[in-house]
């Protein structure tokens, strides 16, 4: 086990991780226990990334507390909710 660490708020937690632990997704809370829940991807290369933060800046605008339960293998290229 490893701790994956969060984005400067309190909390984060992973929901599931690839076959050889080199991608995990999960949610993190950007701030105090008020803050928004945001999803999360940690790489071996990039560490842990605001998903909503990726998907903003492609374009692709969210809301607050939303979560891509299901992703490809393929991310951040493919992501499917």
């Amino acid at each position: 086990m490893q701790d994956i660490g969060t984005l400067g708020g309190p909390e984060s937690a992973a929901y599931a991780v690839n076959k050889d632990g080199s991608v995990i997704v999960g949610t993190l809370l950007t701030s105090g226990s008020t803050g928004s829940n945001h999803s999360l991807v940690w790489t071996r290369t990039n560490g842990m990334q605001d998903l909503k933060t990726i998907l903003d800046a492609a374009g692709v605008h969210t809301a607050d507390n939303w979560f891509p339960w299901t992703l490809s293998s393929e991310f951040p290229r493919t992501a499917r909710s």
